[in-house]
């Protein structure tokens, strides 16, 4: 059953549009560039801004066309009409603010900040102490009053004669014995060491930051070393990749004389086939002229054979020296090959490395792109020279 033709009736006039109906295109129509009208909306456009299809049919009255993506027809559409079909542009929901609650949660993470810079800070003014007197003590951290506070400052039990205030010497307020615990500190330079009291909020505090402290000294130094590492390996290929290339040469050098001796070799074997020829040819003819000749050929023949025996020595002693060249090409192969996977290897492990902040990860990045680019440039180039050292065999 053959479907009945779009509508023209909302078609814009060819007449009415001088220019396309882009705002953002000034292509005037001509006999080259020709008037395209967009199928629903009816608008004149040129040949660009017409490149989308849609299944389109025509309204119940029939002086409309109206999108239909089960029965319609495909028929080129503008831009416009492709993306405001239903279901495209979707509208923004219901918006909800969350800058207060990051606000908040900013304010406490600073407060946590400081709080614990400044209980290090204390904790280092306490080790710089000559003494651990309690007016020294104070002259670092204020004490609160004892008659400032009726109950604990962490479990909010109340003081009584059998639950006596402690002071926490590094925030200095108050506590009791169940919330308070001694704690080890260095004094002058870590020379000597002494217990002061301090409360189960700064130990917890004073422990996380050493123990951040101690995370970011640990990645530090594993970063460290798998730095030293690469650089050492790098400095080892590149003198290998040397040795290597002088080798390869060395070889090479042995492999020219080797065909050069054997070019000798043949040489001699020819010219020994044509003086024996010469030999047998005169031997059979009379005369003082053909016994001259023969002599003669007797002496080539003696010549050849001792070029023959000279290129049988040169090819035999390059031989030699050859077999004994491969052996160390093929340990310094293995060792370069073992090198290569593990310089691969400790690059691939700066990877896995997870930075603690936006200049740490710059840095992994750039060693990551540096490992890339050394193995992208002397790798091939070492597989180069395994296929020609191997006669073209990979």
């Amino acid at each position: 059953m053959s479907q009945q033709a779009l509508t023209r009736d909302h078609w814009q006039p060819d007449e009415a549009a001088p220019c396309c109906s882009a705002h953002d295109c000034d292509v005037l129509f001509t006999i080259l560039e020709r008037r395209h009208h967009c199928r629903l909306c009816g608008l004149v456009y040129c040949g660009a801004h017409v490149s989308h299809r849609l299944r389109l049919r025509n309204t119940a009255d029939g002086h409309a066309v109206q999108w239909d993506p089960d029965y319609g027809q495909f028929a080129p559409v503008c831009a416009l009409c492709y993306e405001s079909r239903p279901g495209v542009r979707q509208e923004l929901g219901v918006r909800r603010s969350l800058y207060d609650r990051f606000m908040r949660k900013r304010a406490l993470r600073i407060e946590s900040l400081k709080e614990h810079s400044l209980l290090a800070a204390n904790i280092f003014a306490i080790e710089q102490l000559p003494d651990l007197s309690n007016q020294s003590l104070q002259s670092v951290v204020r004490w609160l009053p004892d008659n400032s506070r009726s109950a604990c400052t962490l479990c909010l039990k109340p003081f009584n004669v059998m639950r006596w205030r402690h002071h926490c010497r590094v925030c200095g307020t108050l506590s009791c014995s169940d919330c308070i615990a001694p704690r080890r500190v260095q004094l002058r330079g870590g020379s000597l060491t002494a217990d002061i009291p301090v409360c189960r909020r700064c130990n917890h505090a004073i422990d996380l930051n050493d123990m951040r402290a101690r995370i970011r000294i640990a990645q530090s130094c594993e970063v460290l070393g798998l730095f030293e590492r690469l650089c050492q390996l790098q400095g080892n290929l590149e003198l290998m990749q040397i040795d290597m290339s002088q080798l390869l040469a060395r070889i090479r050098v042995l492999e020219m004389e080797e065909a050069a001796a054997g070019a000798r070799l043949a040489t001699a074997l020819e010219d020994h086939v044509q003086a024996g020829e010469q030999v047998a040819l005169y031997a059979r003819v009379a005369g003082e002229d053909a016994e001259r000749r023969w002599k003669a050929a007797q002496a080539r023949v003696a010549d050849a054979a001792r070029r023959i025996a000279m290129a049988k020595e040169d090819v035999q002693a390059l031989a030699e020296r050859r077999s004994m060249v491969r052996p160390e090409q093929n340990e310094l192969r293995e060792h370069l090959t073992r090198t290569f996977a593990e310089f691969e290897e400790q690059g691939q492990l700066f990877g896995r490395l997870k930075p603690q902040s936006a200049s740490e990860k710059r840095v992994l990045e750039a060693v990551q792109r540096k490992v890339h680019q050394f193995l992208s440039q002397n790798k091939f180039q070492f597989l180069r020279q395994l296929v020609d050292s191997s006669g073209g065999r990979a």
